[in-house]
């Protein structure tokens, strides 16, 4: 026989020859589990979700983004009421054949099938991993406990975004340039504008600039520009803004996207 139901069980026993004779009474107690351990994923480091809705469907997706520097977390729990305990937790990450698996998960998302050279052996989980190919990956992972109930595999699928944003600067107004230099005046709005490139960007989450007043000759010789630092705190873009002093002027900017991967400082100075 066997017990059949998830509890506690306490079994009572005795044997007795043909004589009659018996032993003592004996008492052991079972706890029955067949319940299996509880996996949870968790990201260490950037992270974002983005709702990406489809207007024509009326259909709204929820992609999720991390960065190369992201550690992927797992843990396991076995539930009450009679836990054995957690024994192993295993993973795999593969690359998802499209990128619509992370694009609209809720409907693509799926595990990985095929040969084993397309979907490998799972890992033993030793502790977090990172990925480094910007791609749509699917990461697969469940836990077995120490009577050898083994969770249901579960999936997700997620973009990694190793691409910084690109800024780019308008001046608005009055404006002149040569092979050498560049002139605006007082009334000159100067815009940025940012994007995250593909191929899977999370967006833009910031964009800082900020002004410093340089000698002339960083605005008579671009090169001597770009090797010159400017000074203060970085200021948040908010919309176009204007230089009032006549000077030469070094102007830095850069953007930040969801995931803080961050562009390397852009340098112009211009005359004002």
């Amino acid at each position: 026989f066997n017990f059949r139901e998830d509890s506690l069980h306490d079994l009572e026993f005795f044997c007795k020859d043909a004589l009659g004779n018996k032993n003592e009474l004996d008492l052991e107690f079972f706890a029955v589990e067949t319940v299996p351990p509880i996996t949870n994923k968790t990201y260490v480091g950037p992270f974002y979700t983005k709702e990406f809705c489809e207007e024509e469907y009326e259909e709204c997706f929820t992609q999720e983004f991390i960065d190369t520097a992201t550690f992927v977390n797992l843990s396991a729990v076995d539930p009450q009421p009679h836990p054995s305990g957690v024994d192993k937790t295993f993973w795999r990450n593969t690359l998802a054949p499209n990128p619509i698996y992370c694009e609209e998960p809720e409907e693509y998302c799926q595990p990985c099938e095929g040969t084993l050279e397309q979907c490998p052996e799972f890992n033993l989980y030793e502790g977090p991993f990172s990925k480094s190919e910007e791609s749509c990956h699917i990461i697969e992972f469940f836990s077995v406990d120490k009577l050898g109930n083994e969770e249901k595999p579960k999936f997700q699928c997620v973009f990694v975004d190793k691409q910084p944003p690109i800024t780019k600067k308008e001046y608005k107004g009055p404006f002149f340039s040569n092979d050498t230099s560049e002139w605006i005046s007082t009334s000159t709005n100067v815009t940025l504008f940012a994007y995250d490139q593909e191929p899977h960007p999370s967006g833009v989450n910031a964009t800082y600039w900020r002004n410093t007043l340089v000698d002339n000759i960083n605005c008579l010789d671009q090169e001597i520009c770009q090797q010159t630092f400017g000074q203060g705190s970085w200021n948040l873009y908010t919309g176009p803004f204007n230089k009032k002093e006549q000077s030469c002027h070094l102007i830095e900017y850069y953007s930040v996207d969801n995931v803080n991967k961050t562009e390397q400082i852009n340098k112009q100075c211009v005359f004002v």
